[in-house]
């Protein structure tokens, strides 16, 4: 398992991006791929290719601070892949990114692992730089509670 391995650790953030719309998955990549302290070390089309990454980059010696993972994929869900994510990687954590209006599902998401939820417009192509920012600054909060 994971645990024995600590993630990357320098300066930067760095970052998985998982959602299984490329159109989607652009938004967040050029953003944050953009901001000075955080590190894009890689994207996933879905959970199963997450967690697949996730191995090889832990076989590679590295692996990412924050996954910032999409909740509405199909066939493993966000919240399905959180919960692998976390049971073999503890210390790496998940930014969950949803349009779910349902608060079921985000409180499931939620008891599933990730430290934070952080909203997106519903329709790929309208992704906003404020969720971005919003996803950043979720992964910024992350680095800051490991460090003090």
């Amino acid at each position: 398992m994971g645990m024995g391995m600590a993630p990357h650790r320098d300066d930067s953030i760095s970052v998985l991006v998982v959602d299984d719309h490329e159109v989607v998955r652009r938004g967040p990549l050029a953003f944050l791929d953009g901001e000075p302290d955080i590190d894009v070390v890689g994207q996933a089309a879905g959970g199963a290719q997450a967690l697949a990454l996730l191995a090889a980059m832990e076989a590679g010696g590295r692996r990412p601070d924050v996954v910032v993972m999409d909740l509405q994929m199909e066939p493993i869900d966000g919240i399905e892949s959180t919960r692998r994510i976390r049971a073999l990687y503890e210390d790496v954590e998940v930014v969950a990114l949803t349009s779910f209006a349902d608060e079921e599902r985000v409180h499931a998401a939620l008891q599933a692992g990730p430290p934070a939820t952080c909203s997106r417009p519903p329709m790929p192509t309208t992704w906003q730089p404020p969720s971005a920012r919003h996803a950043a600054a979720c992964c910024r909060s992350i680095r800051s509670s490991r460090a003090g």
